[in-house]
């Protein structure tokens, strides 16, 4: 069959000043779960929890924080329900205009409810008087990949089929996401992040300094926690730890041995299910063991990390880590050390991110530069990574190099590194040879 089309897409906003949002299931639908950060349905279940004091800082222009709250939307329109209206034929205001904006409100709950939050809608940084309670400053971003229809998406996989000719130019609808940097938040804490929509109902174009109760409505909440660590350079650093002992501050490295009688062929299959994690295209099979160990391996440890800490390795859970710590596992048969397992309480990165973004967040460096003959695995949480190398033999001490990540929108082909800015680097030592 020929066919013969020529599709045009444009952002076209409708007659629908009226609309005051009011539903909590409209909103709902309209905020996109899936890129926004934290988990803006308030699943905590292995979220990474918010960093609670990041140093803002300036990169090009912009602000720097790793302590932020980006809300995105599913359909483009929605945005245009937080800004003014410009004026359009005879709306009733003074100035034909409607006044609109998004105001981010953080509880506590253990807060006094005698405690107007937001004292104010525009945060003030000199402030001395709120430091009390969270206050937030929201900033509107244009959006790179804005969600295309199902319809238009459908459209476009017609012009693939085959025998079918066409041109599709497809002008993207104007689409914004917004970043919450919130302010004076404590450590450790489960706030609820209350979305409220400010619309002009008395016409006079603006809003006070505080916003009137008739003009604010609720749209949507969710509770997301804060980390215990004020940055992510605390969070990696929680490795040196710290104790007085007889008046005198003493330091030690967190570096644990977990000693273990191996196979080889343990030791072998570990490392390919390491490479075949690294390397989708490239896989190598299992082998040293039997079509029905390798079939229950992959049934019952579906996570590749649990499979080589569990099924493959043998190993028995460990207690809860308490901050950033190395475990060193040991061959007893030889005594050669054949993988690391770095481990924190909390995600290193978020886990909503994908296996090509997050896999060289965790590099280990020799003599200064990274050593490729070195590969990671993640668990499923991000919270922790198995490290061997290709001899699965490691005799040398070794630096970590942690990178921290945070989402931006990409597009098809668009080289993911880029695409996710790298906001801190943290190195540590770790030394293997005098542990």
């Amino acid at each position: 069959m020929f066919c013969d089309f020529k599709i045009l897409i444009f952002s076209i906003l409708t007659n629908i000043f009226s609309i005051y949002f009011t539903s909590n299931n409209f909103t709902q639908r309209v905020i996109d779960y899936n890129r926004s950060y934290p988990n803006a349905d308030g699943n905590l279940l292995s979220a990474k929890p918010l960093f609670y004091d990041d140093q803002v800082s300036m990169i090009n222009g912009k602000i720097a924080s790793t302590t932020q709250i980006q809300l995105f939307f599913s359909k483009a329109y929605a945005t245009h329900f937080f800004h003014k209206w410009e004026p359009y034929k005879n709306a009733p205001s003074s100035d034909n205009s409607l006044a609109g904006r998004l105001k981010i409100v953080i509880k506590d709950p253990v807060e006094d409810i005698t405690i107007v939050n937001p004292p104010y809608l525009d945060y003030n940084p000199s402030d001395n008087e709120y430091t009390h309670i969270p206050q937030t400053e929201e900033v509107w971003n244009p959006e790179e990949n804005p969600q295309v229809p199902f319809a238009i998406d459908h459209y476009f996989n017609l012009m693939e089929a085959p025998n079918c000719m066409g041109e599709v130019i497809i002008t993207k609808p104007a689409s914004e996401y917004v970043t919450i940097f919130p302010k004076h938040l404590k450590p450790n804490k489960l706030y609820t992040a209350i979305v409220n929509n400010l619309f002009d109902v008395n016409h006079n174009g603006n809003f006070d300094t505080v916003a009137a109760i008739d003009e604010t409505r609720e749209v949507h909440k969710f509770v997301f926690k804060t980390s215990r660590y004020k940055d992510f350079k605390e969070q990696v650093e929680s490795y040196f730890l710290e104790r007085e002992f007889e008046g005198n501050l003493v330091q030690r490295d967190a570096i644990f041995n977990l000693e273990k009688p191996f196979t080889q062929a343990e030791i072998d299959a570990s490392y390919t299910t390491i490479w075949n994690w690294n390397n989708i295209i490239n896989q190598q099979a299992l082998t040293g063991f039997t079509p029905e160990i390798i079939e229950t391996l992959t049934n019952d440890y579906q996570h590749p990390f649990d499979r080589v800490f569990e099924g493959i390795l043998g190993l028995k859970p460990l207690n809860e880590a308490v901050s950033t710590e190395v475990n060193v596992i040991k061959d007893t048969n030889t005594g050669s050390i054949i993988a690391l397992i770095v481990r924190n309480p909390e995600p290193f990165n978020n886990p909503k991110f994908r296996q090509e973004v997050i896999k060289d967040t965790i590099e280990v460096m020799t003599e200064g530069n990274i050593n490729s003959s070195y590969m990671v695995l993640f668990s499923k949480d991000h919270s922790q990574v198995i490290i061997m190398n290709s001899a699965k033999n490691i005799i040398e001490n070794i630096s970590l190099k942690f990178k921290y990540k945070v989402y931006r929108d990409i597009l098809p082909g668009d080289d993911v590194v880029l695409n996710y800015p790298v906001m801190t680097e943290v190195i540590i030592p770790v030394d293997l040879l005098n542990n």
